[in-house]
């Protein structure tokens, strides 16, 4: 390992385990303090059970493959991917990103992926980040793929869709993503990452554009799902 590598990832796991001191980190399943220096914010007993609710939904009216899904989106994991969207947690993409890694890892399908995609926000969209393609790029580590950030684009600013029904979400969502023109898609099998799996409405359509274009599968990834997710 290059000197220079092996230097770089010893100072931050000591400054990593300095602040763990300080400002000790809460697991996202049960809240107990995670152990000092550990990479992840899930203590090592919620760890081995961390898709014990996980889902796999497949439904052939639907553009995308299969969407897995790790957390039900409820409680402490609630909490914690609100503070990692909204309270600069960023930290958490790693975490959010294992966990759907652990849901996956043994899927046959990820030998025949290409790349991953991030499900893209809107240039106008009020946020320093986008919480999918943080968690994008952390999954790419995981599974050595690929993580291209803009091979969709989003081209409508919509207002959040969060408390909207299906049809009304449906109706909003339609045209709202293109793809960018210098990316070739076609015969690729790709992971499509988002944050929370609510209605599909969103991730369907992402995945319409990418099969329009000539995509051979889309896998849609997210670390939660509503429980009163909608599916037709």
């Amino acid at each position: 390992m290059n000197l220079k590598i092996l230097l770089y990832k010893t100072v931050k796991l000591i400054s990593r385990s300095v602040l763990d001191i300080f400002y000790p980190r809460e697991c996202i399943a049960c809240n107990s303090f995670v152990n000092i220096g550990n990479k992840l914010s899930v203590c090592r007993c919620c760890k081995n059970t961390l898709n014990a609710r996980s889902v796999v939904i497949r439904n052939s009216e639907k553009y995308f493959d299969e969407a897995i899904c790790s957390f039900e989106y409820s409680g402490n994991i609630k909490k914690a991917m609100s503070d990692f969207k909204f309270k600069r947690l960023t930290y958490l993409a790693q975490t959010f990103a294992y966990a759907v890694y652990d849901n996956v890892k043994n899927r046959d399908f990820l030998h025949s992926v290409s790349f991953i995609c991030p499900v893209p926000l809107h240039p106008m969209r009020d946020r320093d980040y986008n919480q999918s393609e943080l968690i994008a790029k952390e999954l790419s580590h995981y599974i050595n793929v690929k993580m291209i950030p803009d091979i969709l684009i989003k081209t409508k600013n919509l207002p959040p869709l969060s408390k909207m029904d299906y049809p009304k979400r449906n109706y909003m969502i339609k045209s709202s993503f293109a793809l960018n023109p210098g990316h070739d898609v076609s015969g690729k099998t790709i992971c499509l990452v988002d944050d929370i799996y609510t209605t599909s409405a969103t991730v369907n359509e992402c995945a319409r554009v990418l099969k329009m274009h000539g995509a051979k599968a889309v896998y849609v990834l997210c670390p939660c799902y509503t429980k009163k997710r909608k599916e037709k």
